[in-house]
């Protein structure tokens, strides 16, 4: 009897399915659709917080992009704050005070997103400054022939609301009496409430001098 060897060679095939997460549609939920509003009062600092924007997506990790010279969002989290070290001034803007950014979503992949946001600044009452500071710096002379009730400095003060204010003492010297002086000057806007600014000036009474300042 004859013996037949049958010899079998199987063959397994490996078949490796790589799965790509995200790429999918996003869509603005905060704001509604990208498009929004937001307010800030003036001079408002650095970290206030104005919107959390939020996205909803099919999967993968949201990063947010925004330019603007007030404004900065997180790249993750997409909270909206004022950067640090800038100054929102109420009284530079345009006259409707507001001012438009807009910002930027995508995922792994997706078609990015863009959303805008119009941000209405508030007036804020900010108390008045003295002009001329170098009087502050370098003193008055006054010479010690003077007249009586003569006017020995010009003192100015700018209130930054534009409101009005006025000097809310006056002073009188005798320079018979002292060679230096220092006078408080205190500046009252027209706010309400009302705000103050002070500065103190030094006055030195000497002999054929000239008036500076």
């Amino acid at each position: 009897m004859q013996t037949m060897k049958l010899e079998l060679s199987i063959s397994v095939i490996c078949l490796q399915i790589w799965i790509c997460m995200g790429g999918g549609s996003i869509s603005y939920t905060t704001p509604s659709g990208g498009s929004g509003t937001a307010n800030v009062d003036e001079n408002a600092s650095g970290g206030t917080v104005l919107l959390d924007v939020d996205v909803t997506n099919n999967g993968g990790t949201v990063t947010f992009s925004m330019a603007n010279e007030f404004l900065q969002i997180h790249p993750t989290s997409g909270v909206i704050t004022v950067r640090n070290g800038v100054v929102i001034d109420y009284e530079t803007l345009p006259s409707d005070k507001t001012f438009t950014v807009t910002f930027g979503a995508s995922d792994n992949g997706g078609t990015p997103l863009e959303g805008t946001l119009v941000v209405t600044v508030n007036d804020v009452n900010e108390a008045p400054t003295f002009a001329g500071e170098e009087l502050v710096q370098k003193g008055i002379s006054v010479n010690d022939k003077t007249y009586e009730n003569e006017a020995v400095a010009n003192v100015r003060a700018r209130d930054p609301d534009m409101k009005g204010q006025k000097v809310a003492n006056d002073h009188f010297i005798d320079i018979t009496t002292r060679v230096v002086w220092s006078i408080e000057v205190i500046a009252v806007d027209g706010g309400n409430p009302s705000l103050t600014g002070t500065a103190t000036f030094h006055i030195g009474v000497c002999k054929l001098c000239s008036n500076s300042g």
